[in-house]
């Protein structure tokens, strides 16, 4: 029987979902190898599952409650396309360590609190919504634009669709505004939003409409950023490694003009340079980069779990098991505050 904290934890660790974009969708078929044996395969970061030749996507992101998501959870594995969940529980009780024990034992407890870190996030969304709609309302649309932004932080890794709501009323209050540097920031959200729905094309098709040129240095270190994520997700899609690998190079192209204008003693700095090091297969680096990243910063919950995600997914290809376990814990955990 599976408990509540081995349902979110498996939850949380699974990549979140994707959509084909419109471009794919048409040529989904066009590169298909009749030779190739069927494979399963799990990617972490682009949540892509293949399953004889079959692209299943996974919205977890779009279910509204983790009473949906379990259900989704739970009818992917009557179906048998999450492996890696079965792996994982098998890791689990296979490499347990006194660390492991004490970190379910934290991850028991805030699940304990789980209710009350959702009303708690259901609060801060109804008085953003309540001041932004008073906002609108007296013309003050510089503070609606503020407003908007915080709500699409709230709603980013909670519901895709209300944070394309918000990002598409983020653009809107940009353009009312007539400010350069708020349209291109806006753009950049809009990039990132359509890029975390798996839609590359689109999400790339928005990114190339800014001029970057004129963008000051802190909006254009943002773009060259999401775009950079944007080609290395596109690659992690691609089953072609031709093609993925000049995705990834295009990526990297993008990070390192990131990297540049990045001061080496900031906590950017150190999240860039692990991504930059998984992708040129520098899996040690990297997780020295992520290492230095969660213990000499202090940093917002999110960009932790994002860390301690990827040391997860270093560690288990390292064959560090017990790391790669306990570090998808503390993944767990700060999604769950």
């Amino acid at each position: 029987m599976e408990t509540g904290r081995e349902s979110y934890l498996l939850m949380n660790i699974l990549p979140k979902g994707r959509k084909l974009s419109r471009e794919k969708q048409k040529g989904k078929n066009r590169k298909k190898n009749p030779g190739t044996s069927l494979s399963k395969k799990v990617n972490i970061k682009t949540g892509l599952i293949a399953s004889q030749n079959k692209i299943l996507i996974v919205h977890l992101e779009k279910t509204d409650n983790y009473r949906k998501a379990k259900l989704i959870m739970q009818q992917m594995i009557h179906y048998k396309t999450l492996l890696f969940i079965s792996l994982l529980v098998v890791s689990i009780s296979s490499f347990s360590s006194n660390e492991t024990d004490k970190l379910l034992k934290e991850l028991d407890d805030h699940l304990v609190k789980k209710q009350t870190y959702f009303n708690e996030k259901k609060l801060r969304i109804h008085q953003l919504t309540t001041e932004l709609v008073q906002s609108e309302k007296q013309g003050q649309y510089a503070h609606a634009y503020d407003l908007s932004n915080s709500l699409l932080d709230e709603y980013e890794s909670f519901s895709y669709d209300s944070a394309f709501r918000y990002v598409t009323k983020v653009n809107a209050l940009a353009v009312k505004l007539g400010n350069p540097d708020k349209i291109a920031l806006s753009k950049i959200k809009m990039g990132f939003s359509l890029l975390s729905s798996g839609l590359f094309k689109e999400s790339l098709d928005t990114l190339k409409s800014i001029k970057t040129s004129q963008l000051p240095e802190n909006i254009r270190k943002e773009y060259f950023n999401v775009i950079a994520r944007t080609y290395y997700d596109l690659a992690d899609y691609d089953g072609d490694e031709f093609f993925a690998s000049h995705y990834r190079k295009t990526g990297s192209t993008y990070l390192d003009s990131a990297i540049t204008s990045m001061v080496p003693s900031s906590s950017e700095y150190w999240s860039a340079m692990g991504l930059r090091r998984m992708k040129a297969g520098d899996y040690p680096g990297s997780a020295d980069a992520f290492n230095y990243l969660i213990t000499k910063f202090k940093i917002s919950d999110h960009t932790y779990a994002i860390a301690t995600s990827s040391l997860g997914y270093l560690y288990s290809l390292m064959g560090r098991q017990n790391e790669a376990i306990d570090m998808l814990i503390h993944a767990a955990i700060a999604d769950i505050v």
